[in-house]
């Protein structure tokens, strides 16, 4: 929870939230609890109503002080970094806000003298450059282990937070407290649906976050951790290569599929040499970005990774409506999905060589694959298949 991050400048246009009414103020906060998008545009229309700067909300665990997530207007990255890293020790108020009771306001001068203030680091350092000094908030939420904070901002020279505007803060509290426990129990929920579908899945299967935490995995994905082979979870939970070797790989392969950089997340594959048996393949798929509130608990990638011990298949009539292909296509392609060759497809399905190429090549030119790899990939590349992963026969 970083209570006074901030940047210089204005961050609303006082003509259009002026006129917002607290029940505006106290919709858009509830609607906020089931859109996390909404946040910013609520306190936007906050600090336009009370007039301050630098409007945010913080969420932490309590009293570990470990921050969940914030939401901010007008934050200075390179500001707010500095606070985290440095002043977030010098900030005179910070302890005197922890301690307030849920549902309280409260005023800078009310909690640290300005006297104090203007002698500090922590003033002439950090807020004096960004041309701020006053604070005035509320705690929504400080119970089950967390502790919320709402906060506006204001320069030396405006005139103080009055008591109207407390009055406003402390109505919006049990609002806001409210919406943050509802989006922090969806994000609980739509983790929980995510790891549900991945436990559900015979191949071993992690679901990643946005840093590349493993959020969870499945038994399969389990016993390969067990066996440490060909991955481990490592310092912060981070999935890595077992064998060092294959690290810088990995982390291009994690790096693309999570679009980190500002770029498109795509899929991509890699072989992992444990030195004991047949490589495993591994496949990255990015996960369509959902509304959550919590960043780190946000799913962004499936890791699947093949057992060369193991083997799968997709049921052929679910692979024909999929891909759009006829069902003796369909067989051939789990085949090979299934690590089969071409030739013992045919076997399997009781038909020639030459017609089991002819289905491939069939099933290439419906679906644009360009090579039996890309046909493979593009399979492997949907979770929604995953459902109904069976084990191979011989």
């Amino acid at each position: 929870m970083s209570a006074e991050r901030v940047r210089p400048g204005k961050v609303r246009d006082r003509g259009v939230s002026r006129g917002t009414s607290v029940a505006d103020l106290v919709a858009l906060a509830q609607e906020a609890a089931f859109d996390s998008r909404l946040w910013p545009e609520f306190l936007l229309r906050l600090s336009g109503r009370i007039g301050g700067e630098a409007p945010a909300v913080f969420l932490a665990t309590y009293p570990e002080d470990r921050t969940v997530f914030s939401f901010s207007s007008g934050i200075d990255p390179k500001w707010a970094r500095a606070y985290d890293t440095h002043y977030i020790a010098f900030d005179l108020r910070r302890p005197k806000i922890q301690s307030l009771a849920e549902g309280v306001s409260f005023r800078g001068d009310r909690l640290v003298p300005d006297s104090e203030l203007l002698r500090s680091t922590f003033y002439n350092e950090f807020l004096k450059p960004q041309g701020f000094f006053q604070i005035a908030g509320c705690v929504p939420w400080k119970r089950d282990g967390h502790l919320a904070v709402l906060r506006l901002l204001r320069s030396r020279k405006d005139p103080r937070f009055g008591s109207e505007e407390l009055r406003i803060l402390r109505t919006l509290a049990p609002h806001v407290g409210y919406a943050l426990r509802v989006a922090l129990l969806r994000d609980e929920q739509s983790l929980s649906g995510a790891l549900s579908v991945v436990e559900a899945l015979r191949t071993p299967a992690f679901l990643l976050g946005p840093g590349g935490k493993a959020l969870g995995w499945n038994p399969a994905a389990e016993k390969l951790l067990a066996a440490g082979r060909p991955v481990r979870i490592g310092h912060g939970g981070i999935l890595l290569p077992a064998d060092p070797r294959g690290c810088d790989a990995f982390a291009k392969l994690l790096s693309d599929a999570l679009g980190r950089g500002g770029t498109t997340p795509v899929a991509g594959t890699m072989t992992l040499e444990d030195g004991r048996s047949w490589p495993f393949d591994v496949l990255v798929v990015p996960v369509p970005d959902g509304v959550f509130v919590r960043e780190d608990r946000r799913p962004a990638a499936l890791v699947f990774v093949s057992d060369p011990s193991r083997k799968i298949r997709i049921a052929p009539r679910r692979l024909a409506r999929h891909l759009g292909v006829t069902l003796a296509e369909a067989a051939v392609v789990s085949d090979l999905v299934a690590g089969l060759s071409l030739e013992v497809s045919a076997r399997r399905q009781g038909i020639s060589p030459h017609t089991a190429r002819t289905h491939l090549k069939r099933a290439l030119q419906k679906t644009e694959s360009k090579r039996q790899v890309d046909l493979v990939r593009r399979v492997l590349a949907s979770p929604a298949l995953f459902s109904v992963l069976e084990e191979a026969e011989d």
